[in-house]
C-alpha cells in the first residue's frame, strides 16, 4: 500500500545509514533508492559539518515524496552512538545497516524480508556479498573484486580480518 505520495504507509525495514561529511556519497545512494523503488523507511545519522548536513538537506528535500527519510543531526557523535539515539524510533519489523557508500540491493532488501517473514526462529538474513580490495603497487592501484558466499562471509568474519572493514555487503536478488 502506498500513500498518495508514493511513499509507502506499510514499510517493514528501516535501513540505517550513518555518515559524516560525505553529502555527495549520501545524494549518490538516495538517488539509487529512488530509482530502484525502495520501498521502506530511511534513517540517516549525520555526524556532518554544516555545510554537508546542509547539502543531504538539500538533496532529501528534492526527493520529497519519493522516499520516506528522517535526517538526525549527529555532530560529534560516532556510528554506534548515532544508531543508539534513533534506533527507538522504529516502527518496523526489520533493520539493516549500510554505510552511505554501500549499495543494498532492493530486490535483496525484498528477499530477506520475505525469508525472515517465512522463517520466524532466524534472527538475521544476508545475502550474497562483493568485495572491494584495494591492492597497491608501485603507486598504481587496481580493484581486485571478489563474491563472497554467506558461508564465505562467516568464515571472513570469524578470522576478523582487516579486510573486514572494506567489506560492501550487497543483498542479491
Amino acid at each position: 500500500m502506498t500513500s498518495k505520495n508514493n511513499i509507502p504507509t506499510n514499510a517493514k525495514l528501516t535501513l540505517c545509514i550513518p555518515t559524516k561529511n560525505r553529502s555527495e556519497f549520501l545524494s549518490r545512494l538516495l538517488h539509487y533508492y529512488e530509482n530502484t523503488n525502495y520501498q521502506h523507511w530511511i534513517f540517516i545519522g549525520d555526524a556532518s559539518n554544516t555545510s554537508h548536513y546542509e547539502a543531504t538537506q538539500q538533496t532529501i528535500k528534492s526527493l520529497e515524496g519519493k522516499l520516506k527519510v528522517r535526517h538526525f543531526e549527529h555532530t560529534g557523535m560516532d556510528i554506534v552512538q548515532s544508531f543508539d539515539s534513533f534506533k527507538h524510533l522504529f516502527s518496523t519489523p526489520f533493520s539493516a545497516f549500510c554505510s552511505d557508500d554501500d549499495f543494498v540491493l532492493t530486490q535483496g532488501i525484498e528477499k530477506c524480508i520475505r525469508f525472515m517473514e517465512d522463517n520466524p526462529d532466524y534472527s538475521a538474513a544476508h545475502g550474497k556479498g562483493i568485495v572491494f580490495f584495494l591492492i597497491t603497487a608501485d603507486h598504481m592501484a587496481r580493484l581486485k573484486i571478489s563474491i563472497l558466499t554467506p558461508k564465505q562471509f562467516r568464515m571472513l568474519k570469524q578470522e576478523k580480518s582487516a579486510y573486514l572493514i572494506i567489506l560492501i555487503p550487497v543483498l542479491l536478488p
